[in-house]
């Protein structure tokens, strides 16, 4: 999965994005540390743009 983040304006892979309470969650590998994002500091690229608290994506 990939994202932009909208502060330094690049393109970076993550292996898992989520949401929790009111911040995106993301992951760069599959045991590495979990960073929070505001919502309006990144933008999801690829088939499915929306995340939810539902939903949790993987890139592998």
């Amino acid at each position: 999965m990939k994202f932009l983040d909208k502060r330094s304006n690049k393109i970076k892979n993550a292996y898992s994005i989520e949401e929790s309470e009111g911040k995106i969650l993301i992951r760069f590998t599959e045991t590495g540390k979990t960073y929070a994002y505001n919502p309006e500091n990144i933008e999801i690229i690829g088939k499915s743009q929306t995340v939810n608290s539902n939903r949790v994506y993987r890139f592998k």
